[in-house]
């Protein structure tokens, strides 16, 4: 089975969480985040082992390896 290669934007609590659930999930695979809060971005994938994040949003978007976004923005 082929894994959906997700990038998850947004990287605070939910953020964490669906991260979490696209690393644990069999058929996906987390490649990037982003968060405009370069720490937790960075963060989030030194947490589970991504190798990419990003602090544009337009960069994830351009990303040719992600194939399907999570949107987990909080409102303030």
């Amino acid at each position: 089975m082929k894994k959906v290669k997700l990038g998850v934007v947004g990287c605070g609590i939910m953020g964490k969480t669906h991260t979490a659930a696209g690393v644990n999930c069999p058929s996906a695979t987390v490649v990037a985040v982003a968060d405009i809060n370069e720490a937790a971005a960075k963060n989030v994938a030194k947490q589970f082992n991504i190798n990419k994040y990003y602090t544009d949003v337009e960069k994830i978007l351009k990303d040719k390896e992600v194939e399907a976004l999570i949107f987990a923005l909080g409102s303030k």
